[in-house]
């Protein structure tokens, strides 16, 4: 009998044998995993000297937290994608289709079964999260991190509850979506439920802190997060439906649902081709026969629509940029050019701070000889050399024997690094000099001007587009594809 050999390995056979994956593949996965980490610390690397700093600095520590934390994120990321492209094999729908109705009809234990199955999930998973996570390790080794082995535990055990959690919990609601036309996709909004989750928790207030991550007790202090005393007895509540709802589904035959009508040839249009009567009046149903040839017409499901939308924002997006690069290159204080009256400017100097920001797009407002200052205002000037400069403007310099102001400005900068030096680099201008008044800044399109002006940002933000444009209809076919029912 050729189901006569150990379930779980049987369980982890016909895996194998029908997305064609095996340690191989889960070993090359994992390998993905930690580069795309180690990629994107780098990444973030270059964005050092901007809002990022100061916003997610736990991303951008020379130390294996950062590459670490990292990691965990890619890793969730992947599990959901994942998940979702291969949902029939990843979940209990196959007891749905009744898949398991003949080998229950031979005297096989359900519970055996879908034990197997759980224990499967768990593991595959956990092979190429382990692995991603070595290689994580082994890759930030090469940056000579300072190497504290108090938060390696702590960090693996976090990444490794995300992945039993949506395993068993994707297994768990399998169970209830009879109508699988875009249950798939429930796996998705799974994973977005336990990243909010993660957030309205605190939990990520604690997981960001190297510190507290030294001690793994502290993920299980409830004044810190409820995190961890609520996901733990989803995971247990989730194997239990799996044990219980997968054993009284594996017994039955499952009738699948009809979504188009027969199609019959010479038979009246009308004809009842199949008729099922329920236990009451509201469950009877009846199909009747479309009669002559039909025309297949593709329609767009929620997979297709969802995906085209998206590639459509990261296309504008991305083009909205190089163009917005494009203009804030020609439109640079140097050249004295304005976009609708308004000069961009990437400020890469301290001189400024707390006003500017290093790397904040500073946006100055184009005037004339005429426009009035005040006291305190940041100015935008040509200095007697002819290179652009901005600085604050201090007073008005008036004339000592009438006392009216005599065109002069004296003007200085906010940040000195050290209180000895305070007042060395304050100059006097001329009124003409100054052709901008500063109105505001944006830190975090500060960052994202950075990211696109170096080379890797400028290949992305080119390539990305250029591949999406040209592989649109084959990328929008392959998620209206995986979403549709396999019988």
């Amino acid at each position: 009998m050729i189901y006569n050999v150990n379930l779980l390995r049987k369980e982890f056979r016909n895996a194998y044998m029908q997305q064609q994956f095996s340690r191989k593949r889960q070993f090359s996965l994992g390998v993905f995993l930690g580069l795309l980490a180690f990629a994107i610390y780098f990444i973030l690397q270059t964005l050092k000297e901007s809002v990022l700093n100061d916003a997610v600095p736990y991303l951008l520590l020379p130390s294996y937290f950062s590459t670490l934390y990292i990691y965990l994120f890619v890793s969730l990321i992947f599990n959901i994608v994942f998940f979702i492209s291969n949902y029939e094999y990843m979940t209990f729908i196959e007891v749905m289709q009744n898949r398991w109705y003949s080998l229950v009809q031979l005297g096989y234990p359900p519970h055996k079964l879908i034990s197997s199955k759980i224990v499967a999930r768990i593991l595959s998973q956990t092979a190429i999260y382990s692995m991603g996570y070595i290689t994580t390790i082994f890759l930030s080794s090469f940056l000579k991190f300072p190497l504290v082995l108090d938060y390696f535990l702590s960090m693996y055990l976090v990444g490794l509850l995300d992945v039993v959690l949506l395993s068993v919990v994707s297994l768990a609601a399998s169970l209830f979506m009879r109508d699988i036309f875009n249950a798939r996709y429930v796996v998705g909004f799974l994973g977005v439920a336990i990243i909010v989750f993660k957030f309205l928790s605190n939990y990520f207030s604690v997981l960001k802190d190297r510190a507290l991550m030294n001690d793994l007790s502290n993920l299980f202090d409830a004044t810190r997060s409820v995190y961890m005393y609520v996901i733990v007895p989803v995971i247990l509540l989730s194997i239990i439906i799996c044990l219980v709802r997968g054993k009284q589904l594996a017994r039955v035959y499952n009738p699948p649902l009809l979504r188009t009508l027969p199609k019959l040839t010479q038979k009246p249009q009308g004809t009842v081709v199949l008729r099922h009567a329920g236990d009451t009046p509201k469950k009877n149903r009846m199909f009747e026969a479309e009669a002559g040839p039909t025309h297949i017409i593709k329609r767009r499901n929620f997979a297709s629509v969802v995906t085209s939308l998206l590639m459509i924002a990261v296309i504008s997006a991305m083009l909205l940029i190089n163009v917005v690069v494009l203009a804030f290159s020609y439109a640079s204080p140097e050249k004295e050019t304005s976009i609708y009256g308004i000069i961009p400017y990437v400020f890469q100097s301290d001189t400024m701070e707390p006003a500017i920001m290093y790397n904040d797009i500073a946006f100055f407002q184009k005037i004339d000889s005429q426009a009035a200052l005040s006291i305190g205002d940041i100015l935008l000037f040509k200095d007697d050399a002819g290179t652009v400069d901005v600085a604050s403007l201090k007073t008005f310099v008036v004339d000592e024997e009438t006392g009216l102001a005599n065109g002069e400005l004296d003007v200085d900068i906010l940040n000195y690094p050290d209180e000895r030096f305070e007042g060395m680099v304050s100059q006097t201008i001329n009124r003409s000099q100054v052709y901008g008044v500063h109105t505001g800044n944006n830190r975090w399109f500060g960052a994202v001007i950075l990211f696109a002006n170096t080379t890797l940002g400028r290949l992305l933000l080119l390539l990305i587009p250029a591949f999406l444009i040209f592989f649109y209809d084959q990328i929008v076919s392959f998620f209206r594809g995986i979403s549709g029912e396999k019988g």
